[in-house]
């Protein structure tokens, strides 16, 4: 069975081969979750309602794309209760994202204009064959499965883009400099060029971000601060060439891993942006079923497309309940 990667794979093993077995062989999620990554996540639920909703409806009665945008997000929310993980409380709330929401569908109103919206999340496998000059750097290497989810497909204009939703609670000027050279994004508008049936002109990242101060004094988090800004990404075909290299490159210290059950530990990275989530289990010094996981959840394998799966039969449960609550709306409001 050939090898599997995606982003958050290749990300790992260039980080820290240890943490990616943690993650992606042992499939161990810390009780204390990521804020952070629970308000992306929850706020991509919501974004992909919305545009399936214009999808399904146009944009006629954008009202309603976001009340469904609103209801996908809150029980997206809901399910991170399920999980058995802890989130810290901070700015990033449920309020603050559904009118984050509301402000973000505001400032790109003009979308209904000038964007046709084709597709929202899809996952994507594509089979990579290493050609023979990767092989001469990787000659073990063999053909290996490439796979994601590609948040939204439009066209812009008359021209054919990716989009992608990026929440941060830094600086946009700062993260739209490192998009410029983001693996997953170069990764997704190669996939997209080999994968959907019209191949785009590149990405669109749309950059969500929101942001507060903390008091000193009190611990109380101040109002939020909410920006959004939108920035094409181009790649050449040089730029891609160069990323299909280092993937292959990644995939091929995965096959060594595998192969040996070997895990090497990347010390630089213990600490790199705060205390990896996995250190307490590389501190024990222990190996396999002899860890002490009590600080641990086992998760579900990370599959795009099974991801995506239950995102969509999800989507559709709620535009059921959606449909109902309009018309029991309507039924009322006539009477």
């Amino acid at each position: 069975m050939p090898l599997r990667i995606d982003n958050s794979r290749r990300s790992s093993i260039t980080t820290c081969l240890r943490k990616d077995k943690y993650i992606h062989e042992m499939h161990l999620d810390p009780k204390f979750g990521s804020t952070a990554l629970r308000y992306g996540s929850v706020m991509h639920s919501g974004l992909d309602g919305y545009y399936s909703y214009i999808i399904d409806n146009g944009w006629k009665d954008q009202g309603k794309a976001l009340a469904f945008a609103a209801l996908c997000a809150t029980e997206a929310w809901a399910e991170y209760g399920k999980t058995g993980q802890t989130f810290y409380d901070d700015y990033r709330t449920l309020p603050n994202l559904l009118s984050q929401l509301a402000q973000f569908t505001n400032h790109f109103a003009q979308d209904q204009v000038y964007t046709d919206i084709l597709a929202a999340e899809q996952a994507f496998e594509i089979t990579i064959v290493p050609s023979p000059d990767i092989m001469r750097c990787y000659p073990n290497l063999e053909p290996f499965i490439f796979s994601g989810i590609i948040d939204l497909e439009v066209k812009l204009s008359g021209l054919p883009w990716i989009v992608d939703f990026k929440t941060t609670g830094q600086a946009i000027a700062v993260q739209s400099q490192r998009m410029e050279r983001s693996p997953q994004l170069i990764g997704y508008v190669y996939a997209g060029k080999h994968w959907l049936d019209i191949p785009p002109e590149g990405a669109l990242v749309s950059f969500i971000h929101l942001s507060a101060y903390k008091s000193k004094t009190t611990g109380n988090y101040g109002s939020s601060k909410m920006d959004f800004e939108r920035f094409p990404q181009a790649y050449t075909q040089k730029d891609m060439e160069d990323w299909l290299m280092g993937l292959c490159h990644r995939v091929s210290q995965l096959k060594q891993a595998k192969e040996t059950d070997c895990w090497p530990m990347e010390f630089d990275s213990c600490f790199q942006y705060g205390k990896c989530a996995y250190l307490s289990l590389c501190e024990q010094h222990r190996y396999g079923e002899e860890l002490d996981l009590s600080g641990y959840i086992e998760k579900p394998p990370w599959n795009p497309a099974d991801v995506s799966e239950r995102n969509r039969v999800r989507k559709e449960r709620l535009k059921d309940t959606f449909a109902s609550a309009i018309s029991l709306k309507g039924i009322q409001d006539g009477n």
